[in-house]
């Protein structure tokens, strides 16, 4: 699987475009300002437009070629993420490190999720 998102990430496009999730975007006044964790966060778009928005933003993929992207796309807006790659079961964090998380179209099988929580 994260050879198929570094060959998807690999290409000079954006898989899903720069812009961020219109959900995410109509729904940001319900993040709490402070610490954002991106839980397979691929290219960065989410996470640029939260931390352009004020947030401290951290996210995470176990896609090298997504990071990639992810930091350029950053540093084209003059803003920075904290993006690491990880599996989501080696996060390095401490619990409760975040004031919120947000996940779009991060899915997982039902026993890593029991795991992950």
């Amino acid at each position: 699987m994260k050879q198929f998102w570094n060959e998807r990430y690999a290409a000079s496009n954006f898989a899903y475009g720069k812009d961020s999730n219109q959900f995410l975007k109509e729904n940001l006044h319900f993040l709490p300002k402070g610490k954002v964790l991106f839980v397979d966060e691929g290219e960065g778009r989410n996470a640029v437009f939260v931390a352009k928005n004020g947030y401290e933003v951290s996210a995470f993929d176990y896609s090298e070629s997504g990071q990639q992207k992810a930091l350029m796309l950053a540093q084209e807006h003059g803003i920075s993420i904290n993006y690491i790659v990880s599996d989501v079961l080696e996060l390095p964090y401490e619990n409760e490190s975040f004031d919120a998380l947000v996940l779009i179209f991060a899915h997982f099988p039902a026993e890593i999720r029991k795991q992950a929580n």
